[in-house]
């Protein structure tokens, strides 16, 4: 966050993160205690204690528990890990996008049309559309071209293959503008 926004406020989210997870564990044991008092006439002194250790004791159990899960999809993730082979492919693609896998955009695509996720493919061209329809935002010309490249080279293509055929055109067209502009 630091890297983003700065050091200031980088310590603000600490602070305000940990304020956060102290008020959450003190309405916790409030509440421990409320319930002890009447149900069990435990004195409010006894029920923090006892409502403390039950809240340590349920809170170490679902962190092992999250981690016991999560460590072996996050480390079959990893070239050669084989996540699909030991999970279904809708795991392997929730846990991947959850992570963040970084892969270039032809991996991308060439992922989804292996895994035949023909919805996936939609998601990516619309967004390519839009990309291309908006790309006068970016802020250089040489980052608009290398759009445009990657556009005319994986997503055209893509597009016939769906027969897309207005989608196509479009695309091609938007891209000749660009790479008409200037020097590449």
């Amino acid at each position: 966050m630091g890297e983003l926004y700065g050091k200031a406020s980088e310590i603000i989210a600490r602070v305000v993160g940990t304020l956060y997870a102290v008020c959450m564990i003190s309405l916790e044991l409030f509440v421990l205690v409320r319930l002890c008092e009447p149900l069990f006439g435990i004195h409010s002194v006894y029920g923090i204690v006892i409502g403390g250790i039950i809240l340590a004791l349920y809170t170490t159990y679902g962190g092992i528990r999250s981690v016991a899960l999560a460590l072996p999809l996050y480390s079959s993730l990893w070239p050669g890990g084989g996540i699909s082979g030991r999970y279904s492919n809708a795991l392997a693609e929730l846990v991947g996008q959850i992570f963040k896998i970084k892969l270039s955009a032809q991996e991308k695509l060439s992922r989804l049309e292996r895994r035949g996720n023909t919805r996936g493919l939609y998601v990516k061209l619309a967004d390519r559309m839009h990309n291309m329809r908006t790309i006068s935002g970016h802020r250089t010309l040489s980052k608009q071209q290398r759009v445009a490249e990657e556009t005319a080279q994986l997503y055209v293509p893509l597009a016939e293959r769906l027969r897309l055929h207005e989608a196509a055109q479009e695309l091609k067209s938007r891209c000749a503008q660009v790479l008409s502009r200037g020097p590449r």
